[in-house]
C-alpha cells in the first residue's frame, strides 16, 4: 500500500522576497489589487490582508510591496523538491498549491519506521527558512489537502477567512512569529487507534477506510474545481463530509466529471499517478529582488538564498563547483557580472559566499540590481575525504582557499603561480601560470637559487679571482650549461657556488666565450 508525505508552503510567496530584506523591513505582497500576504513587521504597522496598497503605504512610508513573482516562487519550490530527495527517490512538484508530494513507503524501512521518518521530516523543516505543514495518507490528494488546511497554523484575517479556495495564494494570512510547524487540531478518537497516528505534530492517516471521516470537516474551498466549490457553497456546502454525502450521479450531472474525479482520487476509488521530479543537468538561478537596491551587503544577503539552493543541488548530484557566473542586472537591460573561479570544487556555502562578498566589495555597480542571477559553470564529483580520528584541533586554512580569497578581493590578474619549465637555461626554466597548475612540472634542483636576478651582474677579476664585497671563494665543482646554439639567446657557461667574506651564499658563472665571470643567483 502507498504512503504519501505531503508537505505545504504556504508563505512562499512571501518567504520568496523575504532573504533580501531585514527581518525589521515591512513587507507586503499583492495579487495585483489587494494585499494577499505581509510579515510580521508590516502586520505591527496595522497592515493586514485585503488592504489596498495606497492604504497600507498611509499606515508604514517604509512598506515595500511587491506583487507574486510565480517564477521566483517555482525557483524555489524546485530547490526543495531536491532538498525533499534525501527521503525518497519519488517527489513531486504541485505547483499550483505550493506543495510537495512524496511516496514514503519504500522509505519506511530505511528511517526506520514511520516515527523515525517523520521525526527526521520535523528536523529538516525546521532548518528551513520556510514555514511548513505537513501530513501522510493513503492518497496524494487527501495528504495534500490535510497539510494545505492551515487553519490552525496561520493567523487568518477575519475579512477574507471565507475566501478559503486555495489554487491562487494560501488562505489570506500574516506571517507572524513562528507557530508550530505541524499541528493538527482535529481530535483523533480513541477507538481508531493506532490506525491514525499523530507523529510529532504530523497527522498520519494509513489506513484508506479511515479516509472519509477524517477529512469529513475540511473544507471544500481546498478542492480543485473553484467554479464547483462556487456552486457547493451557493447550496451550503462548506466541509467535505457534507459533499460526500451527497449523490455520486447528481454530483457529476450538476457539478461536472472533474469534481468526480477528484472526489474518487481522493479517496483512493481512482488512481492518481504523480510525475517524479528530475533534478536538472545544470543549476541556473535567476531571482527578482523585491526592491532594487546597489547595497553591496543587501546583495550578499539574496545571493545567500542562491547559494542555499546551490549547496541543495550539490549535495543531490554529489559534486562540487568550481566555476560560478552571478549576475546582477539593472535597469534599461543593463548587465554587471564576475566570475568566482575556485582553486578545487566546493560545495561548502559559507566559503562560496565569503567569495561573492569579496567580489561585490570590489565592484562598482552602475545603478541599483533588479535581479540577480547564479550559474554552475563547472562541476566535478567531489573526493572522499578522511580525517584525523583523534584530532582535536582546527584544521589550517587550505592554500587553494588562501589563494581564492586572495583573487576575490584583490582581483583575478593579481594572483598568479610560478612552474618550471623544460629549458637549461636558469632564467628561462620558469615561468608564470594559473596557481595551483602542476602540468608539465619538473623537479628543481637543489643547487639553484631561488631569486634569480632579472639581469646577471659583471664581477670583477682581481688576481684571477672574481671579486664581490670581497673575493669570493668556490665551493662547488663546476656545472656546464651549453644549450640553446640555435638562437640569438645561447648559452655557454660555467656555474659555480660561491661565498662571500662575510659568509653570503651566491651562485656565479663564468662566461666560456668571453671568460668574463658573473652573478647570477643568491640564496636565502
Amino acid at each position: 500500500m502507498s504512503l504519501w508525505l505531503a508537505l505545504h508552503f504556504p508563505l512562499l510567496p512571501l518567504e520568496v522576497f523575504s532573504y533580501s530584506l531585514p527581518p525589521a523591513q515591512p513587507l507586503a505582497v499583492t495579487d495585483g489589487q489587494r494585499i494577499i500576504l505581509c510579515n510580521a513587521a508590516a502586520a505591527e504597522c496595522g497592515i493586514r490582508p485585503g488592504l489596498i496598497p495606497g492604504a497600507a503605504y498611509a499606515l508604514a512610508q517604509q512598506l515595500v510591496v511587491t506583487p507574486r513573482h510565480p517564477a521566483n516562487e517555482q525557483a524555489a519550490l524546485e530547490s526543495l523538491a531536491l532538498w525533499a530527495g534525501q527521503f525518497t527517490s519519488h517527489v513531486s512538484m504541485e505547483a499550483c498549491s505550493l506543495s510537495l508530494v512524496l511516496e514514503i513507503s519504500g522509505s519506511l524501512r530505511l528511517f526506520g519506521g514511520m516515527a523515525a521518518l517523520l521525526q527526521e521530516v520535523t528536523v529538516q523543516t525546521a532548518a528551513l527558512p520556510h514555514q511548513s505543514t505537513a501530513a501522510v495518507a493513503p492518497t496524494p490528494r487527501a495528504a495534500l489537502l490535510l497539510a494545505r488546511d492551515t487553519r490552525d497554523t496561520l493567523d487568518s484575517h477575519p475579512a477574507h477567512a471565507a475566501d478559503d479556495v486555495q489554487d491562487a495564494p494560501p488562505a489570506h494570512a500574516t506571517q507572524t512569529k513562528r507557530q508550530p510547524r505541524h499541528t493538527f487540531s482535529r481530535k483523533i478518537p480513541q477507538s481508531q487507534w493506532p490506525e491514525i497516528l499523530e507523529f510529532h505534530g504530523i497527522p498520519c492517516i494509513q489506513e484508506t477506510r479511515h479516509l472519509a471521516s477524517m477529512l469529513a470537516e475540511l473544507p471544500v474551498g481546498l478542492l480543485v474545481d473553484a467554479g464547483a466549490v462556487r456552486k457547493l457553497r451557493s447550496l451550503g456546502v462548506t466541509t467535505l463530509g457534507e459533499c460526500l454525502r451527497l449523490p455520486k450521479a447528481g454530483l457529476g450531472r450538476r457539478f461536472g466529471k472533474d469534481l468526480v474525479a477528484d472526489l474518487d482520487r481522493l479517496l483512493g476509488h481512482r488512481a492518481d499517478p504523480r510525475p517524479r521530479y528530475q533534478a536538472p543537468e545544470t543549476f541556473d538561478r535567476r531571482l527578482t529582488l523585491p526592491a532594487a537596491t546597489a547595497n553591496a551587503d543587501a546583495l550578499v544577503f539574496a545571493y545567500r538564498r542562491l547559494v542555499d539552493e546551490l549547496v541543495v543541488y550539490l549535495r543531490v548530484r554529489v559534486k562540487g563547483v568550481q566555476e560560478l557566473i552571478a549576475q546582477m542586472f539593472h535597469r534599461e537591460h543593463c548587465v554587471t557580472q564576475f566570475t568566482l573561479s575556485l582553486q578545487r570544487p566546493t560545495g561548502e556555502p559559507s566559503y562560496l559566499l565569503e567569495l561573492i562578498r569579496e567580489h561585490l566589495n570590489r565592484l562598482v555597480l552602475p545603478g541599483p540590481v533588479e535581479d540577480i542571477r547564479l550559474q554552475a559553470t563547472t562541476l566535478f564529483a567531489l573526493a572522499a575525504q578522511t580525517t584525523d580520528l583523534f584530532a582535536s584541533h582546527t584544521p589550517a586554512m587550505d592554500w587553494s582557499e588562501l589563494t581564492d580569497r586572495l583573487g576575490a578581493r584583490l582581483g583575478k590578474d593579481s594572483i598568479t603561480g610560478l612552474q618550471t619549465h623544460a629549458d637549461y637555461r636558469p632564467e628561462k626554466s620558469w615561468v608564470f601560470c594559473a596557481p595551483g597548475t602542476v602540468e608539465n612540472a619538473l623537479a628543481a634542483r637543489e643547487t639553484r637559487p631561488i631569486w634569480l636576478l632579472p639581469n646577471p651582474i659583471a664581477l670583477l677579476l682581481r688576481e684571477n679571482h672574481p671579486y664581490y664585497q670581497g673575493p669570493l671563494k668556490l665551493l662547488s665543482p663546476m656545472e656546464r650549461i651549453e644549450t640553446a646554439w640555435w638562437d640569438a639567446l645561447g648559452a655557454a657557461r660555467d656555474y659555480y657556488l660561491a661565498t662571500t667574506p662575510g659568509g653570503s651564499l651566491l651562485w656565479i658563472y663564468r662566461e666560456r666565450r668571453t671568460r668574463s665571470w658573473y652573478l647570477h643567483g643568491i640564496f636565502a
